[in-house]
């Protein structure tokens, strides 16, 4: 997608129990710093316990500032909130990031450039695997999965609508109110912005007769055709097995009186022919005698 850099931000979360400045006390000019893709100095910023920031670009005019507001949700309330401009660009083809601290010293330099820094957190992340390459200008955000996570593993990050000041980590997030998150929709190659068709809950990209809200239900792959009995159930001395039949496809029931080595193997049952429709297709066969385990299987060809 497009990068827009006027709807790029950076969110800051103190994650301990107290209240944290992000400057030297008795020297407020001088303090905690982004560095990296973007840079930005705090300043004089106390960053309450359990709190977020946000740093923000440069708005070109108050246009500009209206969309990044409106985009997101952003009313008054969260203007407070809100430092910048930031310096540089969160570049979609990856980029390193840093929140660095000043260490402390008897006797501060008024040159910041003269003082140590020390990394609080650090991200150095990618547009591909193992990162979640859905924030690569699609539109969502790369979030932590746990805010105290380490910022390095990718394992650490997902792809999400953007939650700007809001829960973090919502890996639940559904931007299409279609009932499959976000990430799931991203990990199976489903467009989480649209909410019909072969994206959307009755869609069947892979046709085994299954739809997407039924593969995530089952946490199958909506892609890989599954083909699998959805209902046994006995009656009497009979076996009943249902399975989605698929149209224009044959099935073979096969059945095998153990597993592993040493079983006697798999032995074919019957054979059924796929529906004019798709739709569910059950049969019965006579149960095994008591004390005896069946074990039944199904192919699709």
């Amino acid at each position: 997608g497009e990068e827009v850099a006027t709807l790029e931000y950076l969110e800051l979360e103190n994650i301990s129990p107290a209240a944290v400045d992000l400057f030297v006390a008795g020297n407020p000019p001088l303090g905690w710093r982004l560095a990296g893709g973007v840079e930005f100095d705090f300043g004089g910023v106390t960053l309450p316990a359990g709190g977020r920031l946000l740093v923000v670009p440069d708005f070109p005019d108050a246009g500009a500032w209206g969309v990044f507001l409106g985009q997101y949700g952003l009313g008054e309330g969260g203007v407070g909130r809100m430092v910048g401009p930031f310096r540089g660009r969160l570049a979609d083809e990856g980029e390193r990031l840093r929140l660095l601290k000043p260490l402390p010293g008897d006797d501060w330099p008024a040159d910041p450039m003269a003082v140590t820094y020390a990394a609080v957190d650090e991200v150095v992340y990618a547009p591909r695997s193992p990162w979640p390459a859905a924030a690569d200008g699609g539109g969502f955000s790369l979030q932590r999965r746990v805010s105290s996570s380490y910022g390095c593993e990718p394992l650490n990050w997902f792809a999400g609508a953007p939650t700007p000041l809001g829960s973090a980590g919502a890996m639940n997030g559904d931007v299409d109110d279609d009932g499959l998150p976000d990430e799931w929709e991203w990990a199976h190659e489903l467009d989480p912005w649209s909410g019909t068709g072969v994206d959307g809950p009755d869609g069947d990209p892979d046709g085994d007769g299954w739809s997407n809200r039924e593969e995530y239900e089952a946490d199958s792959d909506p892609r890989r055709m599954t083909v699998r009995f959805s209902r046994v159930w006995t009656v009497g001395d009979r076996v009943y097995l249902a399975f989605r039949g698929v149209a224009g496809r044959h099935y073979r029931v096969e059945v095998a009186s153990g597993l592993g080595s040493g079983a006697p193997g798999w032995q074919t049952l019957t054979n059924v022919a796929g529906p004019a429709e798709s739709r569910e297709v059950s049969f019965w066969t006579v149960a095994p005698p008591a004390g005896q385990a069946a074990f039944y299987r199904l192919l699709m060809f």
